[in-house]
């Protein structure tokens, strides 16, 4: 089992390299952060991800780094491999890529998409989710590749350097116990699953994180190697040994981003892993 802080990016980037560095220093072995342009509500500052995590890569040396998540129906697929190889590299290699569809809807005070004139329609995002992930696949790659798809295309492009890791960890987010997303179980190395019960948000149970490695070893076999990240729920909480015999490889400490967060956070990371046991 590694454990994790992952925070919302509603912070000066000042204050978010701040807490990075102080997870790995207190023990943690990785830092990931929230990939959002806009919230609702009273303005607050919000800093953007991949810049921060680049910066944050020139001050760490051990701790993965990466995105929880990055929604790639807004982002250009070539752009964020730009930025994404680029701080693979600045960090040594510590680079986890999480991606998601993104959260569109009054229930998550989110509207990223209708806000800036871009499509909300889950199917239209998924078309573009399925479609970034076969072109990131070749932009990291190294060699030459083309792809024509309705929405993205690449002709004949090779994208150097490379990553520094042989094979860059994408980590898909998806809605527990919905089978949908899981189709694209052969496409990414690990799965960032939040459970949802009546239309809210409910943290993984052991019985949660056990019955979707099954429905994910159904689509790659049982002999596939990949990884369950989840947030750990407030105590009392199932143990960490519940979590990890269920088939849990990552467990993270993290927050609901209400103003202020970031002071009861530090008090947590300095607790260090201890503090999710």
């Amino acid at each position: 089992m590694r454990y994790g802080v992952v925070v919302p990016n509603f912070s000066t980037p000042e204050r978010l390299i701040e807490l990075g560095v102080r997870s790995e220093r207190h023990g943690f072995d990785g830092f990931f952060l929230w990939d959002h342009v806009y919230r609702n509500g009273p303005p607050r500052p919000l800093s953007d991800t991949w810049t921060t995590l680049a910066a944050l890569a020139m001050r760490t040396e051990r701790v993965r780094l990466g995105s929880w998540v990055t929604p790639l129906p807004r982002r250009r697929a070539h752009v964020l491999a730009r930025q994404v190889v680029t701080v693979d590299h600045l960090s040594g290699g510590r680079v986890v890529l999480g991606v998601g569809l993104g959260s569109q809807g009054a229930a998550q005070s989110l509207d990223e998409f209708s806000r800036f004139g871009e499509d909300p329609d889950p199917r239209h995002r998924a078309v573009l989710m399925d479609e970034s992930l076969h072109a990131l696949s070749g932009y990291f790659s190294g060699t030459e590749f083309s792809y024509e798809g309705t929405a993205v295309q690449a002709r004949s492009t090779v994208f150097v350097p490379r990553p520094l890791q042989a094979s860059l960890p994408v980590w898909a987010a998806c809605e527990w116990p919905r089978r949908t997303p899981l189709r694209r179980a052969a496409r990414v190395d690990g799965f960032c699953p939040i459970k949802i019960v009546e239309g809210e948000y409910r943290f993984m149970t052991p019985d949660d994180v056990h019955d979707l490695r099954v429905a994910v070893e159904a689509r790659r076999g049982a002999d596939a190697a990949f990884d369950i990240a989840i947030v750990a729920g407030p105590p009392p909480r199932a143990g960490v040994s519940e979590f990890e015999e269920a088939g849990a490889t990552w467990l993270l400490m993290g927050t609901e981003g209400d103003p202020g967060w970031e002071v009861p956070m530090a008090e947590l990371i300095r607790r260090g892993p201890t503090a999710l046991a």
